[in-house]
């Protein structure tokens, strides 16, 4: 199993974050899986455990959450 480590800190962020994973280079199409983690407060960090395996090949992450300003 692999994990994903993450950090992304800006006022109003919301705590929790998406991670969606796309078959490819590219973040097209829809995700073949997508995780969900809680953002630590103080240093932006948040944690995804990548299980199960995905197949061999080449994979984007895209992480996304909601903020103040609802960009």
């Amino acid at each position: 199993m692999a994990e994903i480590v993450l950090r992304c800190l800006a006022t109003g962020d919301s705590a929790t974050v998406f991670v969606d994973i796309y078959s490819g280079s590219t973040a097209t199409g829809d995700p073949i899986t997508s995780y969900t983690a809680t953002r630590n407060g103080t240093s932006g960090a948040y944690t995804v455990d990548a299980g199960p395996a995905l197949a061999e090949g080449t994979y984007t992450a895209r992480a996304r959450q909601a903020d103040s300003l609802r960009s």
